[in-house]
């Protein structure tokens, strides 16, 4: 059974412990406060003091990342984008950085002038000589591609033309959030001969000019239309797509041809720095997990998950740190992850039992006292890192380990 680890206390202190342990993490999330004075007073809102801060947590980072293959993800805003991006390029180096990637949330309505509905997230490696010797690629699924498959398995009737109909009528049929609902995902729509689906690729060569010879169309026997720019392929390498069947024809000599490309065998597709994912259904999440204005604006556990698989290449045995744990998302992210490949990822999540401002101005209102018993229940690691994760390794099957005030409690799932 897979142990998830929560310890309570300050970041820069248990990082100091993990890497005594000589503790290495594949992946290090860090989601440090953007100083948006609502939710957490963990920084100083001055900029000098916020980058300060920041480099601190970076560089405790750094010396828990694995080497070679480590990654590093910075989720951050707008305001606090530029700072980041100098200080991690500073304790990294700028070779390290990959990519900085736009999560688009979606339209917040009460904006005056603009609707700033995104944020980013940085991401680096711990070695970028390695990355580029190995010759290292990230992919992931297509968005929809097993459905995609899946129909048309049922869309093939024997022959090329009806059930290239039917495929492209069950494209139609797909709703407008339906994830193979893509004008690239639904030019796959032909069939080959044997039932395969292919989309069509180009023949032409792209600059330049290219391969100047026949090609003869197996029906009339005359030579088909060459494109503008001349063949992008050798003629030996045009045999070869000729003798595999990889080559579409026309009706007839009067077209130019074009080249099958197949679904089955191109599943996998680079992420793009841009992606769209409502936040809504994070906070909804959340709110039926440990109740309704506890955390506000929780991190979707989707696109945590998502962006986990892709850097680690869905290594299942990856190991994950997050400095800035906050409502726990990291860890019920990693455990999806295991649910869905039988994996044994592990994640290691460090939060301070602060009380989040509203929720402390009616403590006081209220006469509490801090640092009472009944002031660190509310705090965020008490009152909902601790039972978010505890409430998620439940539903997956696995085992929190708590590690708070320097004593240690293991809580068991069933």
């Amino acid at each position: 059974m897979t142990t998830h680890t929560l310890i309570e206390g300050d970041n820069l202190d248990a990082s100091a412990l993990l890497a005594k342990r000589g503790e290495q993490f594949d992946v290090i999330y860090l989601d440090p406060p953007y100083d948006t004075g609502a939710q957490l007073t963990y920084a100083d809102s001055r900029g000098e003091d916020w980058v300060a801060f920041f480099q601190e947590r970076v560089i405790a980072a750094k010396s828990l990342l694995a080497d070679p293959h480590g990654v590093l993800i910075v989720a951050i805003d707008d305001r606090r984008i530029a700072q980041a991006r100098i200080v991690t390029d500073a304790v990294l180096g700028p070779g390290a950085f990959v990519a900085c990637v736009v999560w688009d949330g979606g339209v917040k309505g009460q904006a005056r002038l603009v609707s700033t509905s995104h944020d980013y997230m940085l991401i680096y490696v711990a070695d970028p000589v390695w990355y580029e010797r190995e010759r290292i690629t990230w992919r992931e699924p297509k968005a929809g591609v097993d459905e995609v498959l899946a129909a048309a398995s049922r869309c093939w009737d024997g022959d090329p033309d009806t059930s290239s109909a039917k495929m492209k009528a069950w494209y139609r049929s797909l709703s407008s959030t339906h994830p193979a609902n893509t004008r690239a995902m639904g030019e796959y729509n032909k069939f080959d001969a044997n039932g395969r689906l292919f989309r069509e690729g180009p023949v032409s060569r792209p600059t330049r000019e290219g391969y100047d010879y026949d090609v003869i169309h197996p029906g009339t026997g005359k030579p088909v239309a060459r494109p503008p720019r001349g063949w992008r392929y050798s003629p030996q390498r045009m045999e070869e797509l000729l003798a595999q069947d990889r080559i579409s024809f026309r009706e007839d000599h009067t077209r130019t041809i074009a080249t099958k490309l197949y679904l089955d065998e191109m599943t996998n597709q680079v992420a793009t720095s841009v992606f769209t994912q409502k936040r809504t259904w994070a906070a909804k999440k959340l709110a039926e997990q440990i109740g309704q204005g506890k955390f506000t604006f929780p991190k979707d556990t989707r696109v945590l998950a998502r962006w986990f698989r892709l850097v680690t290449q869905n290594n299942p045995e990856a190991r994950f740190l997050d400095l800035f744990a906050g409502s726990g998302a990291t860890a019920e992210a990693v455990m999806e992850l295991n649910h869905a490949d039988g994996g044994r990822r592990a994640a290691t999540l460090v939060n301070i039992n602060e009380v989040p401002g509203q929720i402390a101005s009616k403590l006081h209102a209220m006469g509490v006292e801090e640092g009472s018993d009944e002031w660190e229940a509310r705090g965020v690691f008490q009152d909902v890192l601790i039972p978010r994760v505890t409430a998620a390794a439940n539903y997956y099957g696995e085992r929190v380990e708590v590690l708070t005030n320097g004593t240690q409690e293991d809580r068991l799932a069933a």
